[in-house]
């Protein structure tokens, strides 16, 4: 049972590389702005190109795929659930820690890795997607905090 969610673990940071990996790969730079620009008004950015769909394709694929196990009781729906919670924590940390580092860097000229605001964006980016499968699970939940009751006087 655990040999199974380390491989799934294991398969879907795979998968993220890779992405990360074609992305870096495929990009076209402008030479005239190799250099990350960072102001304390806007982050400019260097020509680069964000790979939403192929993130959203990857993720969905993924998440069926551990659905799917969990249906099929390969997997518990709870090891599912905290499989999708694992990368939502871990999507969580690296974005929030990287825009503190992308903040350090246009205040104070901080050091950061050159590749940091887009890995900042695309893992901002599957947050925001596996987020929203965050939000399915628990709409019950956010249905009935945002219901307003009528009241009578």
């Amino acid at each position: 049972m655990k040999k199974k969610v380390i491989l799934i673990i294991l398969v879907v940071f795979s998968l993220l590389t890779i992405n990360i990996i074609l992305a870096e790969t495929s990009q076209i730079i402008n030479p005239d702005e190799k250099t990350l620009q960072i102001s304390q008004v806007q982050l400019k950015s260097s020509g680069k190109t964000y790979y939403f769909l192929p993130l959203l394709i990857t993720l969905i694929i993924l998440y069926s795929i551990t659905y799917i196990l969990s249906k099929k009781n390969k997997i518990k729906i709870i090891t599912h659930r905290k499989i999708w919670n694992f990368f939502l924590l871990i999507t969580f940390l690296f974005s929030g820690i990287s825009g503190i580092l992308l903040v350090l860097k246009a205040n104070y000229g901080f050091p950061i890795f050159s590749k940091m605001l887009f890995m900042h964006v695309e893992t901002g980016i599957a947050m925001a997607i596996i987020s929203f499968y965050h939000i399915l699970w628990h709409w019950p939940y956010f249905k009935n905090m945002i219901k307003f009751k009528s009241k009578t006087i």
